[in-house]
């Protein structure tokens, strides 16, 4: 611009030789302390190249002008005995004792950190701040935790704490709250470790410097993208989710051994219900299965979990997921405002969130309508290439057994059945050993209609959706009033309903010939089914 100009006098505030196999400086910020003398340019300057080995440090060699001839005017500003490469090592001495290596140029946007700075100084919130990951390999031990940054300009990026930097700012940095940053190092992104798109991270050691700073709104909250509880059982497994939701249940620790390594890992499982009328199931891992103590009834944020169909659907923690206690968001009243009118009713009215609760009001499509006879009498379920078959029936559900066994105990994991050996439960799948297992239903329903009866399965989903709680709920009533079982079976036989089946091969008893599964339910609606039943009567 016009006030830098050939000749000017400048200071270098900041500037570092990153450029290690150039004869290169690199010139962050500068000061203009004077303009151009009217002689031109001051002494004899000559170009680097050749002076300064190259892959060396540069330093910037006196120049002995050829005639010691006197300067007209003095000049505006003398550099410091030694030279402006002194000057830098005194300033970067200066730096090193002083606990923040923030560049005397001020705060500056995140857009513009790169690896060339050696000096730089960010204000920035909080998005996101993972548990401490600690690591053992060839190399040696070592711990780390992660937080993902954002600044009033838009910019993003990662920041990892190492060993001591992790000892110390761990319990200080908090989610959400605003810090003015500097120190440490600014290197290429790890894209394997972040899905943040900046192609740097920063990388924190002893010389990091972490200040909280008062919050004036400048710099935006985290961005979340939130779907409800009952839309989860349309997303596909494995991917990340946000979810805000009220704690209506929260389990105690236990321990699951892995397979590969032997290690003992903590989790503890909560139930998230929002006013979608759904309920899911979260499980946390290690340290946050171990600090997590809010009670039933606090809302809470689940950022970044991942949707799983264990069990139907829920939701699992990664090592990127954060938990936020009492967010700051617009939905957290409602819901709070729906939790209490719940309360007041004195239930709270939430079906355990299954895949068949994905399925149609009504059943259309391609899928037909069968009588219990036609089940047998078109070979359903008996196809040569062993392929099923899929049909709604109009029915009465008119028992279900509980004089036997309607449940068994199942790993939290992979909902395989586990076996108690003394006061562990072990699974034969995933050779795991944990001290608690999860009671899951297999229910045998008989269905009923003008046709006939027929004894079909239904396994834990549609028997949660069906009975309206988990089996575990229920055995734990059972132990309190021993007619609740008889009492909830009650509440749903000798009604209508439509139900969606499939019929295939039972590989597990030849003798049986075909399995009847129901894949989901719903009550009878009469004027509605009496409309389809003329719409295809008039066909």
């Amino acid at each position: 611009n016009s006030v830098l100009q050939l000749g000017s006098l400048v200071r270098l505030t900041q500037f570092d030789n990153a450029y290690r196999t150039a004869n290169c400086v690199n010139i962050s910020a500068l000061e203009v302390v004077g303009p151009p003398p009217e002689e031109g340019l001051l002494g004899n300057p000559q170009p680097v190249e050749g002076i300064a080995p190259q892959g060396s440090q540069l330093v910037v060699p006196k120049q002995e002008p050829e005639s010691p001839a006197p300067v007209a005017s003095p000049a505006p500003y003398q550099p410091p005995p030694g030279g402006p490469r002194q000057s830098y090592a005194a300033e970067t001495a200066s730096n090193a004792a002083a606990p923040s290596s923030a560049p005397a140029g001020g705060v500056q946007p995140i857009s513009s950190l790169s690896p060339f700075l050696k000096h730089w100084c960010i204000v920035a919130r909080v998005t996101k701040k993972n548990d401490i990951k600690r690591w053992s390999n060839a190399k040696g031990e070592g711990h780390l935790f992660s937080m993902d940054l954002a600044d009033a300009q838009g910019g993003q990026i990662r920041c990892t704490f190492f060993k001591n930097a992790c000892d110390r700012y761990f319990d200080i940095v908090e989610e959400g709250h605003v810090y003015e940053i500097s120190g440490g190092t600014v290197k290429n992104a790890n894209r394997q470790y972040s899905s943040i798109d900046f192609d740097y991270e920063l990388s924190m050691d002893e010389s990091a410097s972490v200040v909280p700073i008062a919050d004036d709104g400048s710099i935006p909250a985290a961005k979340v993208n939130l779907i409800s509880v009952q839309q989860l059982a349309q997303c596909t497994p494995n991917t990340t989710v946000d979810v805000l939701g009220i704690l209506s249940e929260v389990c105690g620790v236990s321990e699951i051994t892995t397979r590969k390594t032997g290690e003992a890992i903590r989790k503890r499982e909560i139930t998230v219900t929002d006013d979608s009328g759904a309920s899911v199931r979260l499980t946390i891992w290690r340290e946050k299965a171990d600090n997590f103590n809010n009670p039933v009834g606090t809302p809470i944020l689940i950022k970044g979990a991942k949707v799983s169909d264990f069990g139907g659907v829920t939701l699992s923690s990664t090592f990127d997921t954060s938990i936020l206690v009492n967010p700051q968001l617009p939905e957290t009243q409602r819901l709070l405002q729906w939790w209490g009118e719940q309360q007041r009713q004195g239930a709270v009215q939430a079906t355990p969130l299954s895949r068949a609760s994905n399925a149609a009001a009504t059943p259309t499509g391609p899928i037909d309508y069968k009588t219990l006879a036609q089940i047998d009498s078109e070979g359903l379920g008996q196809k040569p290439d062993g392929q099923s078959d899929f049909f709604y029936v109009r029915c009465t559900l008119s028992t279900i057994r509980t004089d036997g066994v309607f449940w068994y105990p199942a790993c939290g994991t992979c909902n395989k059945k586990v076996m108690q050996s003394g006061n562990m439960w072990k699974c034969p799948k995933c050779e795991t050993a944990t001290d608690a297992m999860e009671p899951r239903y297999i229910l045998n329903l008989t269905l009923t209609d003008a046709t006939g009866s027929r004894v079909v399965t239904a396994f834990n989903d549609l028997g949660t959706e069906l009975l309206g709680q988990t089996a575990k709920h229920l055995l734990d009533m059972e132990k309190q009033n021993p007619q609740h079982v008889k009492d909830t079976v009650h509440n749903v036989t000798f009604k209508q309903y439509i139900m969606k089946c499939r019929a295939s091969e039972d590989k597990r008893d030849m003798s049986r010939g075909v399995q009847v599964v129901v894949m989901a339910q719903q009550p009878m609606d009469f004027a509605n089914d009496s409309r389809e039943l003329l719409k295809t009567l008039l066909q």
